[in-house]
């Protein structure tokens, strides 16, 4: 099918967009994701948290084009945002920007943060309450509250873990 595309006389909007539709892809992607017991599966057969960490991983990968991502952590478990998110992104932000809008603490502060906004809003407006990084106490203090739910909270979760401090181990 071929097209002579006059700039006065052109085939018309739809004739252009069949175009699309006449010459299918030879080579599609299949994009397979490592399950737990280290079967790989297409993402039609996953989950919808395994689809989710697919996508991540991916976006993630090498570049150096800024990223922009509004809630990564929903449908992820705890463990795939700490090893999928968490540690790529300690590595990976030397080199490009991350920009996340995220409920999730770990996502936040373990990945190794430079840069907190915290944002007010209500049903027709947002705004930047307070901005910096978790060294400024102001910061600190509104993370801990929107996080974690507070310091009481924070330390009830620490004395019913149970777990000592892996910094004071290694000394």
């Amino acid at each position: 099918m071929t097209f002579l595309l006059d700039p006065e006389e052109g085939p018309g909007i739809e004739a252009i967009l069949r175009l699309q539709y006449s010459v299918p892809p030879r080579d599609r992607p299949i994009i397979t994701f490592r399950r737990e017991n280290r079967q790989y599966a297409a993402l039609d057969e996953l989950s919808t948290g395994q689809k989710c960490t697919a996508l991540i991983i991916m976006a993630l990968c090498e570049g150096d084009q800024p990223i922009v991502v509004d809630q990564p952590e929903d449908s992820l478990d705890i463990r795939s945002i700490w090893e999928d998110m968490c540690l790529r992104l300690r590595k990976a932000k030397r080199s490009r920007q991350f920009v996340f809008t995220t409920h999730n603490s770990s996502l936040a502060v373990a990945s190794d943060s430079d840069i907190f906004i915290v944002m007010q809003s209500n049903a027709v407006r947002g705004e930047v309450f307070l901005s910096g990084a978790i060294d400024s106490e102001l910061v600190r203090q509104e993370v801990v509250t929107l996080l974690e739910g507070g310091e009481e909270t924070y330390f009830l979760k620490q004395r019913k873990y149970n777990i000592s401090d892996p910094y004071q181990r290694r000394m």
